[in-house]
């Protein structure tokens, strides 16, 4: 298999994302991480849209194959409408919300050993493939708890995807969104459940 002519250099070893998984066209994106966060792009080839980083060669942004997307090329503003009777989070739920969801930007241990707290608020979920191109449609979700390594969240589809795009639905305050890496999925039907990590803020 010939090498992509935008293959990242080695010191970002196997975080390169350098073939569009759509197409198969060279890109230069690489996985998102709490110091470099995620923003869309998509491909030039196929229009597949990406929540990941870019590349940086020699201090600037590579934009090789990819070119920057924009917040409603990934979200319909009508998908993203709180729904009319949301459940009424008190001042320590909201706080408690805002630092756990902090550690998507610098982290902060395993997620599995930090503190959960019943939360339950509306999110936005977003399906990721492994290479962190959009892999299907938004749906409403809930989440069940949260701590300062990651969420619980109640989703009404069973799904297999590889990361979450999620993004809280809260009208009162301003909370990033973020990325979710699954690590413990149960049940099925209407009661199937994600436990997951945080990977990083999104910026938009």
């Amino acid at each position: 298999m010939s090498k992509s002519k935008y293959a990242i250099d080695r010191r970002q070893g196997r975080n390169g994302i350098d073939s569009c998984g759509a197409c198969g066209s060279s890109i230069a994106l690489v996985h998102p991480t709490p110091d470099h966060p995620a923003m869309p792009w998509r491909c030039r080839t196929c229009d597949a849209l990406y929540l990941a980083a870019p590349q940086k060669r020699l201090g600037t942004t590579f934009q090789g194959g990819v070119r920057q997307a924009f917040y409603m090329d990934v979200i319909e503003r009508a998908a993203l409408a709180a729904p009319n009777q949301q459940p009424e989070l008190s001042s320590e739920d909201l706080l408690q919300l805002q630092q756990c969801t902090r550690s998507a930007v610098t982290r902060t241990g395993e997620s599995r050993s930090q503190l959960r707290y019943p939360v339950v608020t509306p999110v936005s979920v977003l399906p990721l493939a492994a290479d962190f191109r959009i892999a299907g449609p938004l749906t409403t979700a809930h989440t069940i708890d949260v701590s300062c390594g990651g969420l619980g969240l109640s989703i009404s589809n069973p799904t297999s995807a590889a990361y979450f795009a999620v993004e809280f639905l809260i009208e009162s305050i301003s909370m990033p969104a973020v990325i979710l890496r699954p690590v413990r999925r149960e049940g099925g039907g209407q009661e199937f459940t994600v436990a997951g990590e945080f990977v990083c803020r999104i910026q938009y």
